[in-house]
C-alpha cells in the first residue's frame, strides 16, 4: 500500500506515509503526524522539553465503543446472529491501558529521552490474529454464535500492526506486565456490566 516494505514489528524510524488522502480514516493519522511535527518543532524552537509517544492499540475498560474489542464485546452481548467476523485474517498487538500508563510515566520521567524524540508505547509480545481474538472473547463470554459471516476489514486498514518497543525498553527498562488474557477478561467484565 505504501510502496515500500514496512518491517513488523515496526520501529519509530519507519517513514510516516498517508496512502490515500481521499479515505476519511486517514484524517486521524494526519492529525497525529501534524501533532508530532509541531511538538518536535516547539521542542527545538521554544526550548520546551516535549516527547512524542505513539500508542499502539491500547485497550481496557471505559474506552468507548469505536474500537475492535468493545465492538466485538457489544455484539457478543447482543448475541448477533450470524456473527460478523470483520478482518479476521489481520493481526494486531494490543496493549493494556495500565501498562500504557506505566510506560508513559517512565518516558516522561526519563532523562535519557531527548526533546522531540518519538517513542512507541505498546506490547509486541502477544501479536494476535483478529480471528483468534474473537475466539478468546467468545470463550470468556461463555457463548458462541451458531453462524459466522466473514467480512473484509475497512478499506485502508493495514493487514498487520505491531510496534517495535526496543527503544522504549532501552530508554526506560519498561516491559508489559499484563497478559492479553488478563486484560481481555477485565475489559469484557466491564463492558458486560455497562450497557451502551
Amino acid at each position: 500500500l505504501s510502496g515500500f516494505e514496512i518491517p513488523v514489528p515496526t520501529p519509530e524510524a519507519v517513514p510516516l506515509v498517508i496512502a490515500d488522502l481521499d479515505n476519511p480514516r486517514f484524517s486521524y493519522a494526519v492529525a497525529k503526524m501534524w501533532g508530532e511535527a509541531y511538538a518536535k518543532h516547539l521542542s527545538v524552537s521554544a526550548n520546551v522539553r516535549i516527547v512524542n509517544v505513539r500508542y499502539h492499540n491500547v485497550y481496557g475498560p471505559a474506552m468507548g465503543y469505536d474500537h475492535v474489542i468493545p465492538q466485538v464485546i457489544c455484539r457478543i452481548r447482543a448475541r448477533e446472529e450470524p456473527f460478523r467476523m470483520i478482518g479476521a485474517d489481520q493481526t494486531r498487538s494490543f496493549c493494556w491501558v495500565g501498562d500504557a500508563v506505566k510506560a508513559t510515566v517512565r518516558v516522561m520521567e526519563s532523562d535519557r529521552v531527548a526533546p522531540g524524540e518519538v517513542v512507541h508505547i505498546g506490547n509486541q509480545q502477544e501479536e494476535i490474529k483478529i480471528g483468534r481474538l474473537y475466539d478468546m472473547l467468545f470463550d470468556f463470554s461463555g457463548w458462541r454464535p451458531e453462524k459466522r459471516q466473514e467480512h473484509p476489514a475497512d478499506l485502508g486498514s493495514v493487514s498487520r500492526r505491531c510496534p517495535d518497543i526496543s527503544k522504549l525498553r532501552a530508554l526506560t527498562g519498561y516491559e508489559p506486565s499484563t497478559t492479553l488474557c488478563e486484560g481481555l477478561k477485565a475489559t469484557m467484565k466491564w463492558y458486560l456490566q455497562h450497557s451502551k
